[in-house]
């Protein structure tokens, strides 16, 4: 049963858009002809991604924890990799990560991972790591395509263009004055950013958004189109 809702899931009510499950929530998985929305993710193109899997961890032995627990090294602050496992983790602080699905390998390996994080493992080996449930806190958007950052000069402060701001970089900065956590995160030659802010100001943002896209004509696109394997869509972004 589908229970969950992205805070935006209500904008997707069109009965031209297709509607599936994803780690139990109910999302958009195409709203207009694939073919489309492939052409669309290479110019400029927004997706919900609030489905997808997100956690956080702080703690003053985040590194030492998150190396002998899962055998992850920690990239430098404001930074980001992708793990043995599957899964990505970028460096908000000294102190503090943020662990994402990634989107080639969604929802593989992640479950392993929490299950290794209960909060009686954490007390009994690392006492002052702290659990942060990014699931329920901050809802995330996939920004794509070439005409990204210049869409993105418009509401940010931040020079996010390909030259300044270098794939796997974290940005924690304010988006039309929302704070927001920006992961670059490319697709094959494609430029490609998560955005992440308080679920509370996730319809806001996606309206700030669908605004500053207009003037590229940027379209929304469905979660399937950036959940083929990653030798699918390099053949569909080279076509």
């Amino acid at each position: 049963m589908m229970i969950k809702r992205s805070p935006i899931g209500h904008r997707f009510n069109d009965p031209a858009i297709i509607l599936g499950e994803m780690n139990g929530y109910s999302v958009p998985l195409s709203v207009s002809d694939k073919e489309i929305e492939i052409e669309c993710t290479k110019q400029l193109a927004l997706c919900d991604l609030t489905a997808f899997n997100r956690v956080g961890f702080r703690g003053g032995n985040i590194s030492t924890w998150a190396e002998e627990q899962h055998n992850i090294v920690l990239p430098e602050a404001n930074r980001s990799l992708k793990t043995q496992q599957g899964f990505i983790v970028a460096r908000l602080s000294h102190t503090e990560i943020l662990i994402l699905d990634d989107i080639e390998d969604q929802r593989k390996g992640f479950t392993s991972i929490l299950k290794k994080t209960g909060h009686d493992s954490l007390l009994k080996y690392h006492p002052d790591i702290y659990y942060l449930p990014r699931q329920d806190s901050h809802s995330c958007f996939m920004l794509s395509g070439e005409h990204c950052a210049a869409m993105f000069s418009k509401l940010c402060a931040v020079d996010l263009r390909v030259s300044k701001f270098s794939n796997m970089s974290v940005a924690q900065t304010s988006m039309a004055r929302a704070s927001v956590i920006i992961i670059r995160w490319d697709f094959a030659e494609t430029p490609g950013y998560f955005v992440l802010m308080d679920s509370s100001l996730a319809e806001y943002l996606w309206n700030c958004l669908l605004d500053a896209m207009q003037e590229f004509d940027g379209k929304i696109i469905g979660c399937s189109t950036l959940t083929y394997t990653p030798i699918e869509f390099v053949k569909l972004l080279t076509k």
